[in-house]
């Protein structure tokens, strides 16, 4: 006899039923992806269309309105020359950071409202020069490495060569991502000043000028002077400490001069797990010297730092550099007046626009209450 076969396994029904759906629906949100990609180009398209139709019945109105702003800007250019440039860099010390963008602030003021008088004594400038100032501008120095510092200072303790101290609070509250993120334009210490003027020359006497104007700051200057008075106290403490340590090292070496070794009864034995580490009193004088060492010289360096409220780390140049093309008078008015012709003849196109569909919904209306 013939062995039986077993019978081949068969798909039931409503398998089949269902992976033909899933494909129907996959299609279809394939499909409605594509329609909508395609709606979403025609939109771009027709969008452009118009753009540039818009463009074209308007082109003479805007060369009009290019021309008219490069007109003026050449009258300006005429009347005040070229404009000049210079940057310097600076340290705010004491937290005269919110005082120097407040002072950036004042005196584009001062050259907004014409007030030359005002600028002139600041800068000690002639009415003349003091009118060619046209802006000042500050911008905080940012990189990863100083916020990284700035980071270090607020939860590392370093000072006084103690032990590096993790607040471990604050970094679970502020993580360095939250820290940095936090950060103002006032928080960062270095800050580049930028000062544009129609006289090449003049970069020297705005700077003083400027260091003068917020030195003068009577908060600042009380902040300072308690500064520099602790700094001094500290340089003292740590000069008085280190000759206290020549004078016992004079004397400790007169006692091994005088036959006393450092095997003696006076070393220090400490029984760790049954070995004796022993610790020679020159070795702790001489670790105690480099370390007041080290604090004296963060102390003077600090001290050095914080001379001046406002340190300037880059001056001035003494001749500004000339604004480059896109940036001088003529090129300016021009796209100012290109922008404003464009904007009127947006606003009157819009106007146009809304008269007719008032005009068409009023006859749809009309028609309607005929009927």
């Amino acid at each position: 006899m013939e062995p039986k076969q077993k019978p081949a396994p068969q798909t039931t029904r409503e398998d089949d039923v269902d992976l033909g759906h899933l494909f129907y629906q996959t299609g279809s949100v394939i499909n409605n992806f594509f329609r909508w990609l395609g709606r979403a180009f025609n939109f771009l398209g027709n969008t452009l269309l118009q753009f540039l139709f818009f463009l074209k019945r308007n082109f003479v109105w805007l060369i009009a309105g290019l021309i008219i702003g490069m007109g003026y800007g050449f009258y300006s250019f005429s009347k005040t020359g070229a404009s000049y440039y210079s940057e310097m860099t600076v340290k705010t010390n004491f937290n005269s950071s919110r005082a120097l963008y407040g002072t950036m602030n004042f005196f584009n003021a001062l050259i907004s409202n014409k007030q030359t008088a005002e600028l002139s004594k600041i800068f000690s400038l002639s009415p003349a020069e003091a009118e060619g100032v046209n802006y000042f501008e500050a911008t905080p120095v940012v990189s990863e490495v100083i916020t990284a510092d700035l980071y270090k200072e607020r939860f590392l303790n370093l000072y006084h060569n103690t032990q590096v101290r993790m607040d471990t609070f604050w970094i679970k509250t502020i993580t360095y991502r939250d820290f940095k993120n936090s950060l103002t334009k006032y928080d960062y210490p270095l800050h580049e000043i930028k000062v544009i003027s129609n006289n090449a020359f003049i970069f020297p006497r705005i700077q003083q000028g400027l260091v003068n104007f917020i030195s003068s700051n009577k908060t600042l200057q009380e902040v300072k002077a308690n500064g520099d008075q602790v700094n001094k106290q500290e340089i003292n403490l740590l000069e008085t400490s280190l000759q206290s340590l020549d004078t016992l090292r004079n004397a400790y070496y007169k006692r091994l001069a005088s036959g006393t070794t450092s095997s003696e009864k006076g070393n220090n034995l400490t029984m760790l797990e049954g070995n004796v580490v022993m610790s020679p009193p020159e070795l702790e004088l001489y670790n105690k010297l480099l370390q007041l060492k080290d604090e004296l010289k963060m102390v003077k360096n600090q001290a050095i730092h914080e001379n001046n409220i406002l340190e300037i780390y880059s001056p001035f140049a003494s001749a500004g550099r000339k604004e480059g093309f896109l940036k001088q008078k003529v090129v300016q008015y021009g796209l100012y007046g290109l922008l404003l012709a464009f904007i009127i003849t947006a606003l009157i196109g819009l106007y146009k626009m809304l008269t007719r569909l008032e005009s068409k919904y009023n006859k749809e209306k009309l028609l309607k209450t005929e009927h």
